[in-house]
């Protein structure tokens, strides 16, 4: 578990041992000579990842190859600073997938036995590119496994003064 903290990966990174990830305010960048902004964590023997108002700064894209993940939870809280990634998840064993945030990041799940989504999105109702924005997200998390997949999706509003 790594709590409160910032810390710079280099492009590529393995840990074959790790089973549990807990991640919490934490602010993730690239190492100063990944010009690409591109990150590849390989971790084969996850099986649950869980990030809590982490931030993604100055990294573009994310993949994360993870056979064995079977449960990904990823909160933001109103206050977190949007980072504007894209994360990836292969992983075919995902079974459960929470998300509570904005849709400024783009999440895509290789995860064809997902069976349970909860989906809490928070939107400012400032234009109509917001409910775009969450169309294009939520029907990604169905073109998964329509078929078994459980979805629960709670937009909450928040108007601007």
């Amino acid at each position: 578990m790594l709590n409160g903290c910032t810390f710079s990966l280099p492009s590529f990174v393995c840990l074959s041992s790790l089973t549990i990830l807990k991640l919490s305010r934490i602010t993730i960048t690239c190492d100063s000579s990944n010009k690409s902004k591109t990150l590849a964590l390989n971790f084969p023997a996850l099986r649950k990842y869980e990030a809590l108002d982490c931030t993604w700064s100055g990294v573009k894209n994310v993949t994360l190859q993870v056979p064995l993940l079977e449960v990904v939870s990823i909160k933001y809280t109103l206050s977190s600073p949007e980072s504007q990634v894209e994360i990836k998840f292969y992983a075919s064993r995902i079974a459960r997938f929470c998300f509570s945030g904005f849709t400024s990041d783009t999440i895509l799940l290789d995860a064809h036995s997902l069976a349970f989504a909860d989906i809490v999105l928070y939107d400012y109702y400032k234009d109509k590119k917001s409910v775009q924005e969450i169309e294009i997200f939520i029907r990604k998390l169905l073109s998964i496994n329509p078929e078994r997949l459980k979805l629960c999706v709670i937009i909450r509003a928040m108007y601007l003064n």
